[in-house]
């Protein structure tokens, strides 16, 4: 089972999004999230009700867009911006502002 951990300012969507960055996969057209919510909902042993709810927030905020294939995701730009700004704060409150 695979566990997804937040600092306390970070929700469960943000953890997720952070999750699927590590994980994304290079294609010729850049990197794609090779997990359809299926995959994730076995992978993270959530419900696919909160699977799809996490997947939707992340959609509707712009964060993750739905990539060509079915079941595939890309991170935006902007859910880029949220995990650089996120890793930041992480830094901040492990006591960690130098970034070592």
């Amino acid at each position: 089972m695979t566990t997804i951990s937040a600092n306390i300012f970070a929700s469960k969507e943000y953890a997720l999004l952070s999750w699927l960055a590590e994980r994304q996969t290079d294609t010729r057209d850049g990197p794609v999230v090779p997990f359809s919510q299926n995959d994730l909902v076995q992978e993270l042993q959530c419900s696919p009700v909160t699977i799809n709810k996490w997947m939707k927030s992340l959609c509707d905020s712009g964060c993750l867009t739905p990539y060509k294939k079915r079941g595939k995701y890309r991170i935006t730009n902007a859910g880029q911006a949220v995990i650089a700004a996120m890793q930041e704060i992480d830094k901040i409150v492990g006591g960690n502002e130098n970034g070592k």
